[in-house]
């Protein structure tokens, strides 16, 4: 299968890192041209590309690994393979996914989007690293225009990069979870953080 990765930080570098030697070809997209050749010298990637016009059109697979709103852009200024899948591993779905599947209507691709519950603290692809996979958790979004068939792939796609628990749910059910597990969490620890004086009481 050729398989580009869209975004070579700690997460899309993750992916490139745990597909190496699994028998696909896989490419990298990455605005960073030192990120690229240090990919590619890793062998994880065949090839590195700034924009990927053109092995996008060629590819079985694409995994955008970008902020939300540049997915988007992405999707919008891009022509994907028919017949393929795209993934992505943002970590808000119900109105990214709603916009991302009107940019795709009628294009002949199919939009599997996904939520790899492991990470890093540290941002960019030298802290990237197969082992965050292992063991992890990994969400599929399952939308109404998803085929049974492809739930089903992308179900044994990740569970062979490592991840040991996938689950299924609607993009609802990921952001109702994701608010009180993650983003609720994150901003606690950001208050406390920014408090001007640890004895003030900021719960």
């Amino acid at each position: 299968m050729i398989i580009t990765v869209v975004g070579l930080g700690v997460v899309g570098g993750s992916f490139v890192k745990a597909l190496k030697g699994q028998g696909h070809e896989v490419y990298g997209v990455d605005v960073d041209e030192e990120t690229l050749a240090r990919a590619k010298a890793d062998g994880c990637i065949k090839e590195g590309f700034v924009d990927g016009r053109e092995i996008i059109k060629k590819s079985d697979m694409t995994i955008i690994c970008l902020y939300p709103s540049l997915v988007l852009d992405y999707i919008k200024n891009h022509e994907f393979k028919k017949g393929s899948i795209i993934t992505d591993a943002v970590g808000v779905k119900t109105h990214f996914l709603n916009e991302a599947m009107d940019l795709l209507k009628d294009k002949d691709v199919e939009f599997v989007s996904g939520h790899p519950m492991a990470g890093r603290e540290n941002k960019g692809y030298l802290y990237a690293s197969k082992e965050v996979f292992q063991g992890a958790n990994y969400i599929l979004i399952q939308h109404e225009e998803n085929s049974k068939s492809a739930i089903a792939m992308m179900e044994q796609f990740v569970s062979n990069l490592g991840f040991h628990s996938v689950k299924i749910m609607s993009p609802q059910a990921h952001d109702e979870i994701i608010s009180f597990t993650s983003q609720l969490p994150h901003a606690i620890a950001v208050s406390l953080i920014d408090s001007d004086n640890q004895k003030y009481d900021t719960g």
